[in-house]
């Protein structure tokens, strides 16, 4: 029953969510992005308070023209994967 009394379950019944809006109505930059995902694995964002509950998993969708990872993003996703977390982006 899964403490739903409803007799359906999810993957991951214990699992918790940490919602972060990276980018505004007009975008937003790279920086943002990298930030982000700096921020949510538990690193340091100058001017933004401290992650207490930082991501084991970050999950992204990002669109885009280039079939590489700009060095902007892999330096946050290398520090994200380092703090522990799995970055995943589609």
């Amino acid at each position: 029953v899964t403490n739903n009394a409803k007799g359906v379950a999810g993957v991951a019944f214990g699992a918790r969510l940490q919602h972060a809006r990276v980018l505004g109505r007009c975008g937003g930059s790279l920086s943002d992005i990298a930030d982000a995902i700096t921020w949510a694995s538990g690193g340091t964002v100058s001017g933004v308070p401290a992650n207490a509950t930082p991501a084991r998993v970050i999950n992204m969708s990002l669109g885009g023209g280039s079939s590489t990872c700009p060095t902007t993003y892999q330096n946050a996703i290398n520090g994200a994967v380092g703090r522990g977390s799995t970055v995943v982006v589609a």
